[in-house]
């Protein structure tokens, strides 16, 4: 095989895998120490969040997005999540109670 039709074709495959390009310092093991500062700090922005298991029969995976990040999440399980998705559920949990008591207080209301 002729050496530049070699070459193009190295280069060809080099841009037809974009996660190659993305992260050969990873792979490859040669993170720098600001890298590893960064994936450290990534670390701390994260918060452990237990999710209970369901009481009303649903076994599926916990089903959060924010901001267009989609996150399934074992239930019966403490998982580490960025804090703004574990801000998000402890929101959401908070609403769903607030909901419930308000249609037992409209419930006990319509029986008297």
């Amino acid at each position: 095989m002729p050496r530049a039709k070699k070459e193009m074709t190295e280069e060809s495959q080099q841009t037809e895998n974009p996660v190659m390009e993305q992260t050969p310092e990873i792979q490859q093991g040669t993170a720098s120490q600001g890298e590893h500062a960064a994936a450290a700090k990534h670390q701390d922005e994260r918060e452990g969040i237990h999710i209970p298991r369901a009481v009303d029969g649903d076994t599926g995976p916990y089903f959060v997005s924010v901001n267009g990040v989609n996150y399934l999440l074992p239930r019966g399980r403490t998982s580490r999540v960025p804090k703004a998705v574990a801000e998000e559920i402890r929101r959401s949990w908070a609403a769903q109670d607030a909901w419930d008591n308000r249609a037992e207080a409209l419930a006990a209301n319509a029986q008297a």
